[in-house]
């Protein structure tokens, strides 16, 4: 057995997942740039597809029945302030997933490790290859230790009066200029966005995410995050 292969088993073990099909955690932990296995169809991207919806019901009930005197507005904020990008992937890096990620050699390893783009999107990979060997019971208890559970303990998960961040910043400048804050906005391509919140020529915070709007909203947060 390889390393990788034990590695992946290991992990399995500490989530308590027997699994039916290995393959298919196999397939959830290779990027697309790694051709050494079964073709180039064979990456998590369809999982994190699967994953990436799956992830949005689960959560999507979970704030339906504990905040229900929301409006569907708030309770959409409050979704997206827990599916960010930039959340997932924080979690991939604590529970070790990105040490399975298999990838092209050399720099190609490295540029892809370090996209917070795939950091998310390796746990959204997880999560649909969880769903397909093992039930929804069992990825919802997943989705549950490794995300909802931290909404309680850390509020920043959970935002139920504070601002949205692009508002929150553009009122700080505002309080001592009369030059709104603007957003550099590019594609790096695979569907992630790369955005810097600018102010009088200063970069005050870069942020990624899978839209142009989910980037900037966190080019804001970092930028208030300097600020504070």
């Amino acid at each position: 057995m390889s390393s990788y292969s034990n590695n992946v088993i290991k992990f399995l073990e500490k989530e308590n997942i027997e699994p039916n099909n290995l393959d298919v955690f196999y397939q959830a932990t290779t990027h697309k740039s790694f051709n050494g296995h079964e073709g180039k169809t064979f990456n998590y991207e369809k999982l994190e597809f699967l994953g990436d919806s799956i992830l949005d019901f689960v959560v999507s009930s979970y704030i339906f029945y504990k905040n229900k005197e929301s409006s569907q507005g708030e309770l959409t904020r409050y979704r997206s302030s827990i599916v960010q990008t930039e959340t997932l992937s924080e979690i991939s890096k604590k529970i070790g997933l990105l040490k399975l990620l298999r990838t092209g050699p050399g720099q190609m390893h490295e540029e892809v490790i370090e996209s917070t783009k795939v950091q998310a999107d390796i746990f959204e990979a997880m999560i649909g290859a969880i769903f397909v060997d093992q039930g929804l019971i069992k990825v919802k208890k997943f989705i549950e230790e490794h995300l909802l559970s931290k909404i309680n303990e850390n509020n920043d998960l959970f935002i139920t009066d504070s601002k949205d961040p692009k508002t929150e910043l553009q009122e700080h400048f505002q309080s001592f200029s009369r030059e709104n804050i603007s957003y550099i906005v590019e594609e790096k391509g695979n569907k992630l966005f790369e955005a810097k919140a600018v102010h009088d020529k200063i970069v005050y915070g870069v942020g990624q995410g899978s839209s142009k709007k989910e980037a900037e909203t966190n080019a804001a947060k970092n930028a208030l995050k300097k600020l504070k």
